[in-house]
């Protein structure tokens, strides 16, 4: 997450403008626009992730949450992949920070602490890759294991990059420094905070992946790119401004991809954007949509073929014997 302060850095000049643009495109709001919806059953509520993705085709995934008792589930290894580059990335974070915060500035070698952080992030992956594999159906070969360790590694490497390079700049301009305070101010990224969307229709604790400056949601997303990412964003931004009163205006997804001829992760899609009415309205159509499934409570099904629900944790429960599929 280091990434996006240093592409704040970069754009300064574009996010200025794009917070005065905000301020005049944006008339939704959590605070003020519920768009008049029925929200008086909170037992129809559903969390974030279920409103704005678009993984079920016939989003059978909340039906079945919300009305089956202990479904079959899997666990898959596109499902692990998502799961351990999200927690690699909120441990750069938690580990830089333990690091920075515990040593005194006269004895700080950030660079060897950084390398000690990687290695022990490294462990935490290969052992969670190792307890899992024997859960997986379909178990990705050895040789894709060690490409994804090899990717994570990218991430790693490049993130600490930034923050010694950030944070050793800091250092070099300042001759009384108190670098607790510093580290606040360089870096202003507040991880998986918790916000309370229920006046939303959203169900339980909402926790984006981070908040940038206060005034920034941001999401880490694995596998392809999907638009319904900002939707997530935007639902985040309501439930925020629906809970403290205050703007949230902007997102910036990190959707990192691989290359062999790159050391680097890809982010072809790193950009702040506004998070406009129409990712808004869309969120609260949706929302409302699927609170709608719940109500009636009737079973929508499975799409025509299985392609799309492969990789999905009911996929055991929708395509199995039981249900007449296979």
């Amino acid at each position: 997450m280091y990434s996006v302060v240093l592409l704040d850095l970069l754009s300064s000049k574009k996010l200025e403008n794009l917070r005065k643009r905000a301020k005049e495109e944006i008339k939704l709001r959590g605070y003020t626009d519920h768009l008049n919806s029925d929200l008086s059953n909170e037992s129809n509520f559903l969390p974030i992730n279920e409103i704005t993705g678009d993984y079920c085709p016939t989003w059978r995934y909340s039906w079945i949450k919300k009305f089956v008792k202990n479904p079959k589930k899997q666990i898959t290894w596109p499902i692990l992949q998502g799961r351990i580059i999200d927690n690699v990335y909120e441990k750069i974070i938690e580990y830089s920070s333990d690091s920075i915060n515990n040593v005194k500035l006269e004895e700080m070698d950030l660079k060897k602490q950084l390398e000690r952080n990687k290695q022990k992030i490294m462990e935490g992956v290969k052992k969670e890759i190792k307890k899992e594999l024997r859960k997986i159906n379909n178990a990705p070969k050895e040789e894709e294991i060690k490409n994804f360790i090899g990717n994570i590694n990218k991430i790693i490497e490049f993130e600490h990059s930034i923050c010694l390079a950030l944070l050793s700049f800091k250092m070099s301009t300042k001759k009384d420094l108190r670098i607790r305070s510093e580290i606040k101010i360089l870096f202003p990224i507040s991880i998986k905070q918790k916000i309370n969307g229920k006046d939303l229709g959203f169900s339980g604790s909402s926790e984006p992946d981070f908040l940038y400056r206060e005034d920034v949601v941001g999401e880490i997303k694995s596998g392809g790119w999907r638009e319904s990412f900002k939707l997530t964003c935007a639902a985040y931004a309501l439930a925020y401004e629906s809970e403290y009163n205050r703007d949230i205006d902007l997102m910036v997804i990190i959707n990192p991809s691989f290359s062999k001829k790159r050391k680097t992760p890809l982010q072809e899609n790193f950009t702040f954007e506004i998070i406009s009415d129409v990712y808004r309205k869309a969120v609260f159509t949706r929302r409302d949509e699927r609170i709608e499934l719940i109500k009636k409570g009737n079973d929508p099904g499975t799409p025509k073929k299985d392609e799309k629900c492969i990789d999905c944790q009911y996929y055991p429960f929708c395509w199995g014997r039981k249900n007449g599929k296979k």
